[in-house]
């Protein structure tokens, strides 16, 4: 299931109706939507549950979850609450797309040949990518072309923000400030 619950440790909600394997639920910037991954279980998990696989959304207060796509992962938001950004593995690299909140106008918007992960700032304004066990950061502009993106720069200055390497990389503080673990 997937639950929200008020800071306070009040108002629990279950905001699934069905038993899943539900990973990564990311809030929308106004926290009316949800979005997460579901798939399938299997080897150390109960397969009960499985199928039905791909990212959704719900509504953050509960009901029906809509399929985006069937694949793709880390889905997340930018600064505004009508795009999901998530990723994909196409033509041997990983790529960061984005859908319209019922999956359809889908546009490409990075990809590199060592890119692994990607994650765009709270803001819109900037996106962070992992290459070789680095997390790096770049300016981002969703409506234009696809960025080519990779540690020795491209169309963008690159910034390498890890010294000794980083994975599970997130923004806070509305995207002024960038964590990872080591």
């Amino acid at each position: 299931e997937i639950r929200t619950v008020a800071a306070d440790g009040s108002d629990l909600r279950t905001v699934t109706r069905e038993p899943g394997h539900y990973r990564r639920p990311r809030f929308s910037p106004d926290g009316q939507t949800i979005v997460f991954e579901r798939g399938s279980g299997g080897y150390l998990t109960s397969d009960r549950w499985s199928g039905n696989d791909g990212v959704f959304r719900v509504p953050a207060g509960g009901g029906e979850a809509t399929r985006l796509t069937r694949s793709g992962d880390n889905p997340h938001f930018g600064a505004s609450n009508d795009r999901v950004f998530l990723e994909v593995t196409e033509e041997q690299q990983r790529r960061l797309i984005s859908t319209d909140l019922n999956g359809a106008d889908r546009r490409v918007h990075a990809g590199g040949p060592l890119a692994i992960g990607y994650e765009v700032s709270p803001d819109g304004r900037t996106l962070a990518f992992r290459e070789n066990y680095n997390v790096f950061v770049m300016p981002f502009a969703p409506g234009a072309s696809t960025l080519n993106v990779a540690a020795r720069g491209g169309q963008l200055p690159v910034t390498r923000a890890t010294a000794d390497g980083g994975a599970y990389f997130h923004f806070a503080n509305g995207g002024r400030t960038l964590g990872w673990r080591l």
